[in-house]
This record gives structure tokens, C-alpha cells and sequence, in this order.
């Protein structure tokens, strides 16, 4: 029997302005992904997993994404999301099923 995967999706957003720092910490905060993990949770499946999309208007988290590694611990995800997915315009990927650590699956 086939899997019943069952996914959301969100934009990581922030005013633009002022400069930029890298921070890859800004990837494991969820916070600007309520409304999806709600709608997510409320699906029948067994696995979930949640996508973000990250851009330049989240800059920080945008800007770590593309110069370096993935961040050293993983986010506490939320009951009930199984795999936490992230992707940024310049096309990195990565993802994390805690506890394991972040990993960046090849294309």
C-alpha cells in the first residue's frame, strides 16, 4: 500500500531594507509557517512534511542558505510534522527529520 504523504507550503518573508547577515539560525524558526503546520496537521496521512520556500525577502535566512552548510542542530519541529524541507532561489535544498541532523539530499 502506498504511503500517504501529506505536505504544506510557505513563503519566508521580511520587509526588505537595512543590511543582511547571514543566519542560519532564522532557517529553524517556524514561526512564519503557523497557518500551513495547522493545515498540515488537519491532513489524513502518514507522514507530513512541510515545505518552505526561502527568498530574498527573507534575506538573512536567504543569504546563509546559499554561502554555507546546512545549521548544526535541527528545529523542534512541531507534533506531528515528520520532515521539514527548505529551498532557496538559488537552488539549494535541504531537509531534516528530527532527531537526525540537517542534510543536503543530492539533486
Amino acid at each position: 500500500m502506498a504511503r500517504r504523504v501529506a505536505r504544506a507550503e510557505a513563503l519566508f518573508h521580511r520587509p526588505r531594507g537595512g543590511l543582511s547577515l547571514s543566519d542560519v539560525d532564522a532557517i529553524n524558526r517556524l514561526e512564519h509557517a503557523g497557518h500551513n503546520i495547522a493545515k498540515l496537521l488537519a491532513a489524513d496521512a502518514d507522514e507530513r512534511h512541510l515545505f518552505l520556500w526561502i527568498n530574498a525577502s527573507q534575506a538573512d535566512a536567504e543569504l546563509a542558505m546559499h554561502t554555507g552548510p546546512p545549521p548544526q542542530t535541527p528545529p523542534p519541529l512541531p507534533a506531528g510534522v515528520d520532515v521539514l524541507w527548505v529551498h532557496n532561489e538559488s537552488g539549494r535544498l535541504w531537509r531534516v527529520r528530527p532527531p537526525a541532523g540537517w542534510e543536503a539530499p543530492d539533486p
